[in-house]
């Protein structure tokens, strides 16, 4: 009997050992992906920023730099073009109509993020 006992304790001490290292590997998993999502969209918003600084603060071909972005990078939604913090444009535009005209930086929050970052980019 306390043979069997000891048997059940350690078969149960591995399974919950199992459960925590596969619960341990998924999470580092998830986060490489949100990772490589967000260097993926760094990526993206510094090739903008390159092209807007080249053309002194105008980016005419906004589209059409966005579409070539989203397929060479992949994993991005969409890109929003916001100068002054008001987004003007969005790519693709079907299905994020309602941001337009939205002011990114009316949170103090999202200002204070934002300043940071171009100080950083500098």
């Amino acid at each position: 009997m306390f043979a069997a006992c000891l048997y059940i304790s350690t078969e149960d001490a591995v399974w919950h050992h199992e459960k925590r290292h596969s619960a341990s590997e998924l999470a580092v998993i998830q986060a490489s992906s949100i990772e490589r999502r967000i260097l993926l969209a760094l990526s993206a918003a510094k090739i903008l920023g390159h092209e807007v600084k080249l053309h002194h603060g105008e980016l005419d071909n906004f589209k059409s730099q966005a579409a070539n972005l989203i397929a060479s990078l992949g994993n991005i939604t969409n890109l929003q073009w916001a100068p002054g913090g008001i987004i003007q444009q969005v790519y693709p535009l079907a299905g994020h109509e309602k941001v337009l005209g939205r002011d990114i930086l009316a949170s103090d929050l999202r200002r204070i993020a934002a300043n940071k970052a171009m100080i950083l980019s500098s």
